[in-house]
């Protein structure tokens, strides 16, 4: 019986080690398990103005060492937004075991009636392997979606449409018009206030008279929009500055407009009342007799020949500058400054032009260095060389969407050390420090143009 249990015992260690070895070697070579990724949206037809809600959730084994790249979901005549609080952590139990992620909600909302698709974009997920703790980076496209705007039937005559839960008007006038002369102003305000949509899903309102005697100068509309837990609502203001140039009597027509409420479901219709002006006196400029005409005319040929004659002296002037030895001084002053190679560095990585971004950069170094030896690069040397890995490194190969990152990093550094260097020019600082160096600064030359 000992001769046996000494037999036995070394064969079931022996497979026994085989078998662990096996195991550890198959969860060595396992797979990284994918994200799940999950697109919800809770409905597909809507009034227009109003949102629909699409969430996706990103679900990983471990944790997010960055943030996901979620898409923008860019479509013409839908406004896509993420609310205040849109986006935040979340964790489910997947097999077991508790998964860790990120959800976002979009509010997505036609702004005309209509189908309307939401193509497929990309999304990109990094997290961190089960196993090796590294970081993992994954892409995972999201699925087309169409949504459509529907009017309801009892709003089908409105135009513009408009659904709010509420809407009011309100105009005030600067000015007294009830006591105006003739060359006098006043400042008609209109503003509307609506909840339950967007203010710009509000028409013109502000009234553009067309009389002859009052002239009308508009400004610019101004739009608020607020937020209140996924509530959205704002307000258009409008200001007209209307100038009496006679003297009579003058109407503002009354306005109004027509609106659904979404919570009675009825159309109604707010309204602003007329506004009467007074304006007495004559006019801002008495008419010209026959002779007067003339001897107008004659003053107004003279004019023009006096400004053609000044055109030509300009002309003449400006055309021997140009060719003057100080303005060649000048010009080439500001082609070798530090400012010049800084925005010919600018306009080369707008162009996403790699070789030619790294020659301006070199320039401007060169410049900056000049003027400050002591600024620091580090930043920007890790950002260009994250940048030029991803054309010429092991990620070459990679999708050019994955660089826009390290663009945009390139472009904050090199923000970041304009900062400085003006920052010095205007404390009047300069480094007075030579190289340490002369010797080896001879040797590199005089800097390329």
């Amino acid at each position: 019986m000992r001769r046996l249990f000494a037999f036995t015992l070394p064969l079931f260690f022996l497979i026994f080690g085989h078998a662990q070895g096996q195991e550890q070697a198959q969860e060595q070579t396992k797979t990284p398990v994918a994200p799940i990724v999950r697109t919800d949206l809770n409905e597909t037809r809507t009034i227009p103005g109003q949102a629909l809600v699409l969430r996706i959730t990103i679900l990983v084994p471990t944790w997010l060492p960055e943030p996901a790249v979620f898409p923008t979901f860019e479509v013409p005549n839908v406004i896509v937004r993420v609310p205040s609080r849109g986006t935040g952590p979340t964790s489910e139990t997947v097999d077991g075991e508790t998964w860790s992620g990120v959800t976002r909600a979009y509010h997505i909302s036609p702004m005309l009636p209509g189908r309307f698709k939401i193509p497929e974009d990309t999304l990109t997920v990094t997290y961190a392997d089960p196993q090796t703790r590294e970081p993992v980076r994954v892409e995972v496209e999201t699925p087309a979606l169409e949504i459509s705007g529907v009017v309801p039937s009892e709003a089908q005559n409105l135009s513009p449409f408009i659904a709010a839960r509420s809407l009011t008007l309100e105009r005030t006038v600067e000015g007294d018009p009830s006591n105006l002369a003739a060359g006098d102003a006043l400042i008609l305000k209109t503003v509307a206030r609506v909840s339950g949509v967007s203010p710009m899903f509000l028409p013109p309102l502000a009234p553009f008279t067309r009389q002859n005697g009052l002239a009308d100068y508009a400004q610019s509309p101004m739009l608020e929009e607020t937020e209140d837990r996924g509530v959205i609502s704002g307000s258009r203001s409008e200001a007209v500055t209307l100038m009496a140039e006679f003297a009579g009597s003058y109407t503002i027509p009354a306005a109004s407009l027509d609106w659904y409420n979404l919570d009675s479901g009825e159309v109604e219709t707010v309204t602003l009342p007329e506004i009467d002006l007074i304006v007495s006196g004559g006019p801002i400029a008495e008419p010209q007799s026959a002779d007067d005409s003339n001897t107008g005319f004659w003053k107004s040929a003279g004019v023009w020949l006096s400004a053609l004659a000044l055109f030509v002296v300009v002309v003449v002037s400006v055309r021997r500058f140009l060719r003057s030895a100080r303005f060649l001084e000048l010009r080439d002053r500001i082609i070798n400054s530090e400012p010049y190679a800084y925005r010919q560095f600018k306009r080369d990585l707008g162009t996403r032009n790699f070789s030619r971004a790294m020659l301006s950069a070199g320039t401007w170094k060169r410049r900056v260095d000049r003027l400050h030896p002591n600024v620091d690069w580090q930043e920007f040397t890790i950002a260009m060389t994250r940048l030029g890995s991803g054309f010429f490194g092991p990620d070459a190969k990679g999708r050019p969407r994955d660089r826009i990152a390290h663009w945009q990093a390139v472009a904050l550094a090199a923000r970041a050390v304009r900062r400085r260097t003006a920052k010095a020019v205007r404390s009047g600082h300069r480094d007075k420090l030579p190289p340490m160096n002369p010797v080896a600064q001879g040797v590199n030359g005089p800097e390329p143009d």
